[in-house]
């Protein structure tokens, strides 16, 4: 199992930040189709079939340049 860092606040565990390996191992156990496109994508990305973030941040803040 991968890290895992837990937040306390006055003593009481509130958030935890894992690793995403851990994150997809629990989500794997719960839910097959989310894995199965994080499979999907993750070959997608080794075949490059990408999208340059300059083009994606671009259409998500609306802007031209």
């Amino acid at each position: 199992m991968g890290a895992i860092l837990e937040f306390r606040r006055r003593g009481k565990a509130e958030v935890a930040l894992i690793d995403l390996d851990t994150l997809e191992d629990w989500l794997e156990a719960g839910d097959p189709e989310y894995i199965e496109s994080i499979k999907q994508s993750r070959a997608q990305a080794e075949r490059g079939e990408t999208v340059p973030f300059e083009d994606v941040y671009r259409e998500v803040m609306g802007t031209n340049g």
